[in-house]
Protein backbone atom coordinates (compact mmCIF):
# COMPACT_ATOMS: atom_id res chain seq x y z
CA UNK A 1 0.00 0.00 0.00
CA UNK A 2 1.39 3.39 -0.75
CA UNK A 3 0.62 6.23 0.94
CA UNK A 4 1.31 10.03 0.54
CA UNK A 5 1.87 12.90 3.04
CA UNK A 6 1.02 15.50 0.68
CA UNK A 7 -1.79 14.40 -0.29
CA UNK A 8 -3.46 13.21 2.59
CA UNK A 9 -2.30 16.21 4.36
CA UNK A 10 -4.54 18.40 1.95
CA UNK A 11 -7.15 15.85 1.74
CA UNK A 12 -10.89 18.10 2.30
CA UNK A 13 -12.00 14.58 4.43
CA UNK A 14 -10.10 15.26 7.19
CA UNK A 15 -8.94 19.18 6.97
CA UNK A 16 -11.65 22.08 6.32
CA UNK A 17 -10.43 24.06 4.26
CA UNK A 18 -7.24 22.07 3.50
CA UNK A 19 -5.51 24.59 1.31
CA UNK A 20 -5.27 27.46 3.91
CA UNK A 21 -2.53 27.94 6.46
CA UNK A 22 -4.31 27.39 9.61
CA UNK A 23 -1.92 26.84 12.88
CA UNK A 24 -5.40 26.53 15.15
CA UNK A 25 -6.08 22.87 14.06
CA UNK A 26 -2.94 21.59 15.81
CA UNK A 27 -4.09 23.12 19.13
CA UNK A 28 -4.34 20.43 22.21
CA UNK A 29 -7.68 18.97 21.79
CA UNK A 30 -8.23 19.42 18.15
CA UNK A 31 -6.70 16.25 17.15
CA UNK A 32 -9.48 14.18 18.61
CA UNK A 33 -12.01 15.11 16.15
CA UNK A 34 -10.04 14.01 13.01
CA UNK A 35 -8.90 10.62 12.08
CA UNK A 36 -5.48 9.44 13.71
CA UNK A 37 -3.63 9.45 10.52
CA UNK A 38 -4.80 12.21 8.74
CA UNK A 39 -0.96 14.25 9.87
CA UNK A 40 1.76 11.66 9.50
CA UNK A 41 4.70 14.31 9.02
CA UNK A 42 6.92 11.67 10.76
CA UNK A 43 5.56 8.13 9.05
CA UNK A 44 2.90 5.74 11.43
CA UNK A 45 3.75 2.48 13.02
CA UNK A 46 7.00 0.54 13.25
CA UNK A 47 8.58 2.59 10.26
CA UNK A 48 8.19 5.87 12.07
CA UNK A 49 10.77 8.80 12.37
CA UNK A 50 12.69 7.85 15.72
CA UNK A 51 13.75 11.64 16.34
CA UNK A 52 9.95 12.68 16.21
CA UNK A 53 8.96 13.82 19.23
CA UNK A 54 13.14 15.12 19.82
CA UNK A 55 12.15 17.38 16.80
CA UNK A 56 9.15 18.75 17.70
CA UNK A 57 10.29 19.57 21.19
CA UNK A 58 13.76 21.29 19.98
CA UNK A 59 11.64 23.38 17.10
CA UNK A 60 9.27 24.13 19.89
CA UNK A 61 12.16 25.61 22.08
CA UNK A 62 14.24 27.39 18.95
CA UNK A 63 10.61 28.86 17.75
CA UNK A 64 10.43 30.27 21.08
CA UNK A 65 13.62 31.35 21.55
CA UNK A 66 13.64 33.04 18.09
CA UNK A 67 9.99 35.15 18.62
CA UNK A 68 11.31 36.18 21.89
CA UNK A 69 14.08 37.37 20.51
CA UNK A 70 13.44 38.76 17.04
CA UNK A 71 10.84 39.87 14.63
CA UNK A 72 10.29 38.32 11.35
CA UNK A 73 8.63 39.38 8.10
CA UNK A 74 8.70 38.33 4.79
CA UNK A 75 10.64 40.13 2.18
CA UNK A 76 9.09 41.41 -0.38
CA UNK A 77 11.70 39.94 -3.05
CA UNK A 78 10.86 36.53 -1.40
CA UNK A 79 9.54 34.13 -4.53
CA UNK A 80 7.30 31.29 -2.61
CA UNK A 81 7.47 28.11 -4.87
CA UNK A 82 6.85 24.14 -3.87
CA UNK A 83 9.65 22.08 -4.83
CA UNK A 84 9.40 18.11 -4.39
CA UNK A 85 12.54 16.15 -3.49
CA UNK A 86 12.36 13.55 -0.97
CA UNK A 87 10.28 15.84 0.94
CA UNK A 88 8.70 19.49 -0.05
CA UNK A 89 10.81 22.31 0.53
CA UNK A 90 10.77 25.71 -0.51
CA UNK A 91 12.57 25.76 -4.70
CA UNK A 92 14.11 29.68 -3.64
CA UNK A 93 14.18 29.55 -0.05
CA UNK A 94 12.28 31.85 2.02
CA UNK A 95 13.88 35.09 2.77
CA UNK A 96 12.48 37.35 5.39
CA UNK A 97 13.91 40.16 7.05
CA UNK A 98 15.03 39.56 10.73
CA UNK A 99 14.56 42.85 13.37
CA UNK A 100 15.90 42.42 16.63
CA UNK A 101 13.22 43.40 19.34
CA UNK A 102 13.70 46.15 22.03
Amino acid sequence: MLYLPFLMHRDPRFWDDPERFEPARFLPGQAQARHKLAYIPFSAGPRMCIGNHFTLLEGTLVLAMIAQRFRLSLSARARIAQEFQITMRPRHGVLVRVEAKR
